[in-house]
């Protein structure tokens, strides 16, 4: 009998590490395994008054996510990641990686993060860009300085494409590899954008030495079977070009040709959205924010996109489009209600996106006021039966929606909060994670902007329903 009495309390207290464990965020010292790299002050505080409350049951089956907590700093944010895209136990976990994070984009298997961090440096603000393991256990400085490299991970495995002046491949953990690409003069790479099958991908470069003649801003081509790029777009004297992504099927490429501002709008850039075969042949789309997910490509010709009024407002007015054959059609509803940024379902069959309840003040703009934020709604349009919806149970201040891979989930943000709730709009939302603001509390949002973003999704792949190849990054 003792015997069993101590296996008992034994297994009671497991049970109770386990639980602890799930909830509890782990802190992880950041470590530097590049011994050429220089490490930097990685123990500044994040700002957060205290650690992120967390139901890391309410995300199970739904993927791994990165959230950046405090995100509207100018120091940048807390960043913790929540993990089950991979985990055979069926349980999520809930990690803390790094303080001062500007933004983090997953690698394609989920296994590691790229991510560019700020802070005070020596000479001044200090920029350094690592790539870290999912759950933060393994850190990698991979660059540092007032400008780091332009870089993206390659659409399969881990390995992380980046370079100023040259292109370099790197393996988390491993050194880089010089990639011997053949580039005209000596260009600065701006950007960086992947086909989605991986085998083109397209860059950014601006050639503008001073003393020589001939600058230019330049979209050129990369197969990566080849050795030298070939010039797609090329604008001279150099305007400012800003690179897109590729079309689904990847034949074709977006891209914003001369940036301008939106009238009235406090930082907000906005520029004729073109789009141009591999072949060369280009057409104007709209104009739209210059924002990656202004332009949401799926199927073979269509994407969503976030289309800019000309209204001299207060703000940007934003409407929902959708572009099909080379065609765009308006969704239904008034101009000033739509929020940075929509989402479609990787069904292709609903959009998802922030809207203002009180569609006749101010603007959804994600630069508008603390008023017009708090009013935003989750909102869906279904593209087959062209029926839109207010998910009242949503609630107010949300925005950033994105679906898990079923399409019947669409996680969002909510009063700083990150929440789930049915794609239908039946049954209450579920809370995963946040600093547990008051409901309606914008004081912690200056300039409307939520103190909570997410920085990166890789959905959890749905093995009962085909998906058509669509997963929501975040830029």
């Amino acid at each position: 009998m003792g015997n069993k009495r101590v296996a008992a309390f034994a297994g009671f207290f497991v049970a109770l590490a386990v639980i602890y464990l799930l909830h509890a965020p782990q802190r992880i010292e950041q470590r530097n395994v590049n011994p050429a790299a220089k490490v930097t002050d990685l123990k500044r505080g994040s700002g957060l008054s205290h650690s992120p409350g967390v139901n890391v049951f309410n995300f199970v089956g739904m993927g791994d996510i990165a959230v950046l907590f405090d995100a509207h700093s100018p120091d940048g944010g807390s960043l913790y990641t929540i993990l089950n895209r991979g985990n055979q136990t069926g349980l999520a976990s809930f990690h803390f990686i790094a303080n001062h994070v500007v933004w983090a984009k997953f690698s394609p298997n989920g296994r590691w993060l790229a991510l560019e961090r700020t802070g005070g440096g020596a000479t001044g603000p200090q920029r350094t860009l690592w790539l870290a393991s999912a759950n933060g256990e393994q850190q990698q400085q991979i660059a540092a300085g007032v400008k780091i490299p332009a870089g993206a991970w390659m659409p399969n495995g881990n390995t992380f494409l980046y370079g100023v002046h040259h292109l370099y491949s790197l393996s988390p953990l491993g050194a880089p590899r010089y990639l011997p690409l053949r580039f005209s003069g000596k260009p600065t790479i701006r950007s960086i954008e992947f086909s989605p099958d991986g085998r083109t991908a397209a860059l950014l470069i601006s050639e503008n030495t001073p003393g020589t003649k001939g600058s230019y801003d330049e979209i050129a081509l990369w197969r990566r079977a080849a050795r030298s790029v070939r010039p797609l777009v090329v604008v001279a004297p150099p305007n400012g070009l800003a690179l897109g992504p590729f079309s689904a099927d990847g034949r074709s490429l977006f891209y914003w040709p001369s940036p301008a501002r939106a009238p009235g709008a406090a930082g907000v850039a906005r520029s004729l959205l073109s789009v141009v075969t591999l072949r060369g042949q280009g057409s104007s789309v709209g104009i739209t924010p210059i924002e990656q997910r202004a332009i949401q490509p799926f199927g073979r010709n269509s994407a969503l996109v976030l289309v800019a009024g000309n209204a001299a407002s207060a703000g940007q007015s934003l409407r929902l489009a959708v572009l099909r054959n080379g065609v765009m059609s308006m969704l239904p509803g008034n101009e000033n209600t739509v929020e940075l940024w929509p989402a479609i379902n990787p069904q292709a069959a609903q959009i998802a996106f922030a809207t203002n309840a009180n569609a006749g003040s101010g603007t959804g703009a994600s630069y508008g006021t603390g008023d017009t934020k708090g009013q935003l709604q989750l909102a869906t349009y279904d593209l087959g039966s062209t029926h839109m919806s207010v998910i009242g149970a949503a609630g107010k201040g949300v925005s950033m929606p994105a679906y898990d891979a079923t399409g019947r989930r669409i996680l969002y943000i909510q009063n700083g909060n990150l929440m789930w709730i049915a794609a239908d709009g039946r049954g209450a939302p579920y809370f995963v994670a946040g600093p547990n603001l008051r409901q309606g509390n914008l004081a912690a949002m200056p300039n409307g902007q939520q103190s909570t973003a997410i920085a990166d999704y890789l959905p959890a792949p749905d093995r009962g329903r085909p998906s058509h190849g669509h997963t929501p990054r975040f830029p």
